[in-house]
């Protein structure tokens, strides 16, 4: 075989290869031609109402389906048409900026509910065409199924809505194109009417923020019961350094103060750690209970008890029971704490010495007595 025989069959190799790809191209565009797809992404405007928006702290899964619009072109050279416009890729732009976590299914399948905090269903029936006539702006009609499921089944929102969207277009030439475009524009229209209402009602304050904080404390009862145990340890002193005269001793109408230190030694969290201040000494004020919060393995915090003692305060010793009680029954050892209480001494006053002189009469006051002398030459 010659050299040209060679170039010739690779030349019809190659031509074949060219008219198969110009034919699948053909067959795509005839395909297009009588079903289009479309996504419509929200912009910022859609999405100013969550610019301060607290994200819900849940995971969530979104399961959405296509819109399908099927219009009839009431030309009789033209076929009926059918648009799909992809729905979820719309939820891509709106719940991230709501929920922490998100995933995005696609219907019908069927999410794990142990594994998600939420699930939202935005299930679109098929959309009607609502466009009287070939020349008019087209309007379509969509019911569209919304749900909002909680972990347990319960459902927040469960409501069947319909839309109407109205989409203009300026040629009037009447081609595909154009008719494509009218209905694209109509149901975006729809589409930013069921993200608008959805956006209004997951502003707070809403039904989910009740389930946000149900949701909380059940994920930190489940957390507590799966800790390890905790140690509480309380050590306590006195400090009056601050008062007129420091004594480390609790004097009428003094203010001064009783320092703990609480340390969780234990391998477990404590939680919810509260301290406990018991006294039955009369005339002395001081806050009964002080939240302390969680204290972290290895953790140690410090906490001070203001005392405010009366100007009624007797003399004695002051015993203060102080105690850090966990939420889960993981106590300290209650400690004691005996102060010296003084009351207030009141002074005692007396006349030094005084003289008067009135007249001819000169008084001397001496410690309480007084003695009067007539001075000579005086009436």
């Amino acid at each position: 075989m010659g050299t040209r025989e060679i170039n010739n069959i690779v030349m019809v190799k190659v031509m074949k290869n060219i008219c198969m790809n110009v034919l699948y191209l053909l067959i795509f565009f005839f395909l297009l031609g009588g079903c289009s797809t479309f996504y419509s992404r929200l912009n910022e405007n859609d999405l100013e109402i969550f610019r301060f928006h607290q994200k819900y702290p849940l995971r969530v899964a979104v399961i959405g389906a296509d819109i399908k619009v099927e219009f009839i072109n009431r030309k009789q050279n033209m076929e009926n048409r059918t648009q799909y416009f992809f729905l979820p890729e719309t939820c891509k732009d709106f719940f991230p900026r709501v929920f922490t976590q998100v995933d995005f299914l696609f219907w019908p399948k069927i999410p794990d509910m142990d594994k998600y905090d939420l699930v939202i269903r935005l299930i679109p029936q098929r959309a009607i065409d609502l466009s009287p006539k070939e020349k008019d702006p087209a309007k379509v009609g969509l019911k569209i199924n919304i749900e909002f499921i909680k972990k347990n089944g319960e459902k927040i929102i469960d409501e069947n809505k319909y839309y109407t969207g109205i989409g203009f277009y300026n040629s009037r030439g009447g081609c595909k194109y154009e008719i494509d475009t009218r209905y694209e524009i109509a149901t975006k229209n729809i589409v930013r009417k069921i993200f608008s209402e959805l956006g209004e009602y997951l502003t707070h304050p809403n039904p989910i923020d009740d389930y946000v904080k149900v949701l909380a404390s059940s994920k930190q009862k489940e957390l507590e019961k799966q800790t390890l145990p905790a140690i509480l340890t309380t050590t306590l002193y006195y400090s009056d350094k601050n008062s007129i005269l420091p004594n480390n001793t609790i004097d009428a109408a003094e203010q001064s103060t009783i320092k703990a230190t609480v340390t969780n030694s234990g391998k477990g969290t404590a939680f919810d750690v509260n301290l406990i201040t018991e006294s039955k000494y009369k005339n002395i004020d001081f806050p009964e209970t002080i939240p302390i919060g969680d204290i972290q393995p290895g953790e140690s915090k410090d906490i001070t008890i203001p005392i405010n003692a009366d100007l009624s305060l007797a003399s004695g010793t002051a015993s203060f029971l102080i105690n850090a009680r966990e939420k889960r029954g993981y106590d300290a050892r209650p400690v004691e704490l005996q102060i010296s209480a003084a009351q207030l001494r009141s002074p005692e006053l007396l006349f030094a010495s005084c003289n008067i002189n009135f007249r001819s009469w000169r008084y001397t006051c001496w410690r309480n007595a007084c003695v009067g002398t007539r001075e000579p030459g005086r009436f």
